[in-house]
C-alpha cells in the first residue's frame, strides 16, 4: 500500500496518458443530485402569494470527470438528506458532511490567511491546502469518502458570513473551486446555510453556478440546478436569458410541464462553453403556472488568445508515423501547459483518444525567452548543459534525438509560472533525417482582464482577542465528601483553570467547558472553601465543601477451615466473609502463604514452625481469629496439592497495536489481553482534545466506561482471569497515530503495565492527525 492518499504526479492526468494541464482545463462529466431543504413555508403556485421570509441551506459538490476528490459525481447535502455540522470560526472554519444523495461524507475547510478573517464579499485566491496554506495565502480543502488532495490549489467567494455572540459560524455562502496536485478537474459548487429567502415563488440550488475558468470553446461540465415545491404547483418553463445566454446550454429540462406536490424535485442540466473570453453570464429563470419566478445566476470565464497543437511527421519519422496531427478545444480536445522561465510542458488528450506530451528546456542556467530560438536540443532530461526537448506520444518516443526549438511567445506570472507560450520545434528521433514539426500553443496572445471573482480583496486582520475574565464560582455539588470524591464546580470564565483547591490542597481536574470543572477531593484535603484559578484570577466560593472519612472497612470474620488438623505443608481453605485485600494469614502467629480466591475464600498452607492454635485473616477492617484451633500434626505430607499464588501477569494478545476502524462520525480503536487472575484494571488516558469515550469489555459485558476528561482513569474490577478486550471510541478527527495509551493492571500479587502503541489508523474518512496536520494513510 502506497504511504500516501494518492501519489500523483502533479499536471499529470489521471486517465494514465499523460501531459500537463492547468487547473482550468474543462472536462465533462454527468450525476445525479436531488432535493434542498427550506426552512419555512413556501408557495409555489395555487393563486396569489404573499413572500414569506425564511432560510435555506444546502450545499452543493460538483465534480469534474478525472477530479479525485468527487470521482465525477455530483453532489448535494441538505438538512432533509443529511447531517450538516459547521465547526470553528470566521477565520477557520470547518463543515462536516454525512449523507446526501449519494450516501457518502465529507468535509470542507476554508480558511483566511493566518492571522486574517473571512468576510462578507471576500474573494480568496491563490488558496492553498488549509492544514499547510503559508503566510499571505488562504486555505481551502475539500475531502471525503477516502480520497483527499496531497495538494491542492482554488479560490473561492464568500458572498455572505455572520457570527454569534460566541464566535460561531451562523450563517455562511460561499462560491468554492479546487484542484489536486495541480490538476485541471475541479471539484466545486456553492455552501448556502442558513441563508434568508424570500419564499413565494420556485426555490432551487444553487444560487450560483460557477464554472471553474475554461478557454473559448471549450465544454465544460454538465451540472443540474434542482428546483424543489412546497405545494401542487406546475413548472411553467424554463429558459436561460442574459446577454451571454448563447454560452449556457439547457442539456436537459426535466421540469417543464411537471406536475409537482410538496416534496417534489426535478433538475435542469446546464452546460457551459464559452463563444467569447471573458466574464460570461446569463440567467437560469424558472416559473410556475401562476407566474412566480426564481433566478439562478450562470457564470464563467474564458481566456483568449489561441490554443492548439499541430504536427506534421515526415515519412519515416518513428514518432509521427509519417501523418498530420491537429487538436483544439473547440473539438473537445484537451490542452494544458505547465512550467516557468526554465521549463515548459504540454500535453494532450485528444477527443479521439490520442495522448500526447511535449518538453523543452533552454541550455543550463539560460531561460526561456520570446523570438529565441535554442539550436542542437538534445533529449529532455538527457540533454546535459545543453537545450532539451522530448515530444512523445501514442505509445511512442526516441531513445535519443536531436532537434530545435523556438520560443514564438511566451508570458510568465509575477512568481515565475508560465502563462501563455507557443513553442515550435523540429526533432530528429535516432539520428534519423524525417523529423516531427510542429507548433504546442496555450493561449498564446491572450490578455483578456481577470473575473471580479478573481480579484482578491484586501485581507481584513483577526481582531485581538478580549481580555480575559476573572473566573467565578456560583457553586459546586456534592457539597462533602471523602477523598476522591468526584465534585462538579459550576461558574463562569473557568476555561485555562490552571488549579483547583480544596481548603487549600491542591485537587485533579478536568475543565469541561467555560462554566465547569470536574474535580477529585485530593487525599489531603481538609474542610475549606474551593477556589479555581486562571490567567485571568482566582475564585473562591463563598460556601465550603466539607471533607468526610472515608467509611471503616468491614471487618472480616472466620466461620471455619477444613481440614481441622495436618502437618506444614497441608492444604487448607478459609470461608467466612469480608476477605478482600487481605495482607496478611497466620497460624499461631506464623505468617503463610496464601491466595485471596474470593471475598468468602482463602486458600493457605500450614507454614513449616508453626504449632497448634488459632487461625487468623488480617485486611484492611482488622483481624479475625478463628474459632476453633488449627491442630499442627506430625511430618509434612509429600504433596500439599497447593501452588502459592502466581504473580500478576498480563499478556497481550497479538502485537499489542491498535488499529483503528474510521466510521462515519467517530473512530474506534481497540486491544485485547489476558490476565491470568482477578484483578483491579486502571485505565489513564490523556485527554485528545474533545470528550471521547472508553470502554473495558470482558466478552460482551461492559465491565467499565467513561465519557473522557482532561485525565481519565477507569477502575474496573476482573472477577475471573481470561480475556478481556479495550476499545476507544473518540470523534473521528482526534485519533493520533504514534500515540501510546497506556493499561496498568493491579492485583494482589503485583502490577504489570502493557503499553499500547497506535501505528496506523485505517483512513475511510480522510481523517488528520493533529499533531501534524497529515491525514491519515490507508494501512493494514
Amino acid at each position: 500500500m502506497h504511504d500516501c492518499w494518492r501519489c500523483e504526479i502533479p499536471g499529470f492526468d489521471h486517465a494514465g496518458k499523460g501531459g500537463y494541464f492547468p487547473a482550468d482545463m474543462p472536462v465533462v462529466r454527468v450525476g445525479s443530485v436531488a432535493l434542498l431543504a427550506v426552512v419555512g413555508s413556501l408557495v409555489l403556485g395555487g393563486g396569489a402569494a404573499t413572500a414569506t421570509p425564511a432560510t435555506v441551506a444546502y450545499v452543493v459538490i460538483y465534480s469534474d470527470t478525472g477530479d479525485w476528490v468527487g470521482g465525477g459525481t455530483q453532489r448535494e447535502f441538505d438538512p432533509g438528506n443529511a447531517a450538516i455540522t459547521v465547526y470553528g470560526s470566521a477565520s477557520d472554519l470547518d463543515i462536516s458532511l454525512d449523507g446526501g444523495t449519494s450516501g457518502d461524507y465529507f468535509d470542507m475547510e476554508f480558511a483566511a490567511a493566518p492571522g486574517d478573517v473571512l468576510v462578507p464579499g471576500g474573494i480568496y485566491t491563490d488558496a492553498q491546502r488549509a492544514p499547510f496554506r503559508e503566510a499571505g495565502h488562504p486555505g481551502i480543502d475539500i475531502f471525503g469518502d477516502s480520497r483527499g488532495c496531497n495538494t491542492d490549489t482554488g479560490l473561492f467567494e464568500v458572498e455572505d458570513i455572520a457570527t454569534d455572540s460566541a464566535g460561531a459560524v451562523s450563517r455562511l455562502w460561499i462560491v468554492y473551486q479546487q484542484h489536486c496536485e495541480g490538476g485541471h478537474p475541479a471539484v466545486w459548487g456553492e455552501v448556502k446555510l442558513n441563508e434568508p429567502v424570500d419564499v413565494g415563488a420556485t426555490v432551487a440550488a444553487p444560487g450560483i453556478v460557477r464554472w471553474p475558468t475554461t478557454d473559448v470553446g471549450a465544454p465544460n461540465t454538465v451540472v443540474p440546478v434542482t428546483v424543489v415545491a412546497t405545494g401542487s404547483t406546475t413548472i411553467n418553463g424554463v429558459s436561460v436569458t442574459g446577454v451571454n445566454a448563447a454560452d449556457f446550454a439547457v442539456r436537459a429540462d426535466e421540469c417543464s410541464g411537471l406536475p409537482m406536490t410538496a416534496g417534489d424535485a426535478c433538475q435542469v442540466w446546464l452546460r457551459f462553453v464559452a463563444k467569447a473570453s471573458g466574464v460570461r453570464q446569463a440567467t437560469l429563470h424558472v416559473t410556475d403556472a401562476t407566474g412566480s419566478a426564481y433566478n439562478v445566476t450562470l457564470q464563467g470565464f474564458a481566456y483568449g488568445g489561441t490554443t492548439a497543437v499541430t504536427m506534421t511527421s515526415d515519412s519515416g519519422d518513428y514518432i509521427g508515423q509519417g501523418q498530420t496531427w491537429s487538436y483544439s478545444l473547440p473539438h473537445g480536445d484537451q490542452i494544458g501547459m505547465g512550467g516557468g522561465r526554465p521549463y515548459a510542458g504540454f500535453g494532450v488528450n485528444g477527443a479521439n483518444g490520442d495522448w500526447w506530451s511535449a518538453e523543452f528546456v533552454p541550455a543550463a542556467g539560460d531561460i526561456l525567452v520570446t523570438g529565441e530560438t535554442y539550436p542542437n536540443a538534445t533529449r529532455y532530461p538527457f540533454n546535459g548543459s545543453g537545450p532539451g526537448l522530448d515530444v512523445s506520444g501514442m505509445g511512442r518516443g526516441c531513445n535519443t534525438l536531436t532537434g530545435s526549438f523556438t520560443v514564438n511567445s511566451a508570458t510568465f506570472a509575477a512568481d515565475g509560472t508560465l502563462k501563455t507560450a507557443s513553442i515550435s520545434f523540429v526533432q530528429h528521433c535516432e539520428g534519423a533525417t524525417p523529423a516531427l514539426r510542429g507548433t504546442f500553443a496555450f493561449r498564446a496572445g491572450d490578455n483578456t482582464p481577470p473575473a471580479p471573482w478573481m480579484i482578491p480583496t484586501p485581507p481584513v486582520p483577526a481582531p485581538p482577542p478580549p481580555p480575559a475574565s476573572p473566573p467565578t464560582i456560583s457553586g459546586f455539588t456534592p457539597t462533602s465528601g471523602q477523598p476522591g470524591t468526584s465534585v462538579t464546580i459550576t461558574g463562569t470564565n473557568l476555561t485555562g483553570a490552571a488549579g483547583v483547591t480544596f481548603g487549600g490542597a491542591s485537587a485533579a481536574f478536568s475543565v469541561d467547558s467555560s462554566t465547569q470543572i470536574t474535580a477529585t477531593v485530593p487525599p489531603n484535603a481538609v474542610t475549606g472553601h474551593v477556589s479555581v484559578t486562571t490567567g485571568a484570577g482566582t475564585a473562591v466560593s463563598s460556601s465550603t465543601f466539607t471533607v468526610t472519612s472515608p467509611p471503616a472497612a468491614p471487618a472480616p470474620v472466620i466461620t471455619s477451615f477444613s481440614p481441622s488438623s495436618g502437618p506444614p505443608g497441608t492444604a487448607v481453605t478459609i470461608t467466612g466473609t469480608n476477605f478482600a485485600g487481605a495482607p496478611a494469614v497466620t497460624f499461631n502467629g506464623v505468617a503463610a502463604v496464601y491466595n485471596v480466591v474470593s471475598p468468602t475464600q482463602i486458600q493457605t498452607v500450614v507454614p513449616a514452625g508453626s504449632s497448634t492454635g488459632t487461625l487468623s485473616v488480617t485486611t484492611p477492617g482488622g483481624t479475625a481469629t478463628s474459632p476453633s484451633q488449627f491442630v499442627v500434626t506430625g511430618s509434612p505430607p509429600s504433596s500439599s496439592g497447593f501452588t502459592p499464588p502466581p504473580a500478576l501477569t498480563l499478556e497481550l494478545v497479538g502485537s499489542g497495536n491498535l488499529h483503528g476502524v474510521l466510521h462515519k462520525t467517530t473512530e474506534s480503536i481497540a486491544a485485547t489481553f489476558r490476565t491470568n487472575q482477578a484483578a483491579q484494571v486502571v485505565l489513564s488516558v490523556a485527554r485528545l482534545g474533545r470528550a471521547h469515550k472508553i470502554a473495558l469489555l470482558k466478552g460482551a459485558r461492559l465491565a467499565g466506561a467513561k465519557l473522557a476528561k482532561r485525565q481519565v482513569t477507569i477502575k474496573a474490577g476482573l472477577d475471573h482471569a481470561g480475556r478481556y478486550s479495550l476499545r476507544l471510541i473518540l470523534p473521528r478527527d482526534q485519533l493520533l497515530r504514534g500515540k501510546t495509551y497506556v493499561i496498568r493492571l493491579s492485583g494482589r500479587a503485583g502490577t504489570q503495565t502493557a503499553r499500547l502503541n497506535i501505528l496506523c489508523v485505517l483512513a475511510s474518512l480522510g481523517a488528520r492527525d493533529p499533531g501534524t496536520g497529515q491525514r491519515y494513510r490507508p494501512h493494514h
